[in-house]
């Protein structure tokens, strides 16, 4: 089988995490022309309260610096544990994909609004925030970190808080992604499990934004049926799919559909 041409790759990746890689590409693209000035697109709550700046809260999103190792170190980790999240863990369920960065980007802005220390661009934090969702699905996974130390993938999002820690970069964004995951990973997967209800339900306005993304680029987006109250939950796998797949109908049948379920972990675990 012949291998895929760099444009074959890039048309089969799923859409949220094209889209989101492709503006992190574009952004960084117009800083380097000196088209985009960053200091238009930087998270300032100073800018947007008192000049209401507003953009910024989403421009923060899409710029991960100029080009650079770290750049595409970004950009392989988009096209890694974001396609991988939206292939597995979220497959076919694109808006809950979207939704699910929403809520993280949500508590992101909270924590840059809460904490001392200045966070100017929430593009790495809200990646981090989806690595540690990956390491919860896939916990007892062997990953390769950096070609030199393989470990359970349940770690990968301390060992590259370590990695800034250790290159005397601040933690502050790694740290800020790893809480605002773990709150995700909490209310959707931890909380209900003890017996609370699931707090976080794709709204219906996010399947018609999608529902309308697929009817512009139907090559792109799949659109995905809002959950059924009366829906029942069928057997749950254990595979990422099928894990997915019964949280999502379990939930359902409480009335929407749960956007994540994670797996267990054990450390005692062989």
């Amino acid at each position: 089988m012949a291998a895929a041409s760099p444009a074959e790759w890039y048309n089969s990746l799923p859409p949220v995490s094209k889209a989101w890689g492709t503006a992190l590409f574009a952004t960084a693209c117009a800083m380097q022309l000196k088209v985009l000035p960053v200091q238009l697109i930087f998270l300032d709550y100073t800018l947007i309260f008192q000049k209401f700046q507003i953009w910024r809260l989403v421009t923060s999103l899409l710029f991960a610096g100029g080009f650079s190792m770290r750049f595409v170190f970004t950009l392989l980790m988009v096209a890694r544990y974001c396609v991988q999240m939206e292939t597995s863990a979220f497959a076919g369920r694109t808006a809950d994909f979207l939704y699910m960065l929403m809520v993280n980007t949500l508590s992101l802005l909270l924590i840059a609004l809460i904490i001392p220390f200045k966070i100017f661009f929430l593009s790495e934090p809200l990646l981090l925030s989806v690595l540690y969702l990956w390491s919860r699905e896939n916990p007892n996974g062997v990953v390769n970190f950096m070609g030199l130390l393989s470990m359970p993938a349940f770690y990968l999002p301390w060992a590259y808080l370590f990695m800034d820690l250790l290159f005397g970069m601040s933690i502050v964004d790694p740290l800020a992604g790893i809480v605002a995951g773990h709150i995700y990973y909490f209310l959707t997967a931890v909380y209900p499990r003890t017996g609370g209800p699931q707090l976080i339900h794709t709204p219906l306005w996010v399947h018609r934004l999608v529902a309308q993304w697929a009817a512009v680029a139907p090559n792109m987006v799949q659109p995905q049926a809002p959950p059924r109250a009366n829906q029942g939950a069928p057997p749950g796998g254990r595979g990422p799919a099928a894990g997915a797949a019964g949280g999502a109908a379990a939930a359902a049948g409480a009335g929407g559909g749960a956007v994540f379920r994670g797996r267990a972990y054990r450390l005692d675990r062989d």
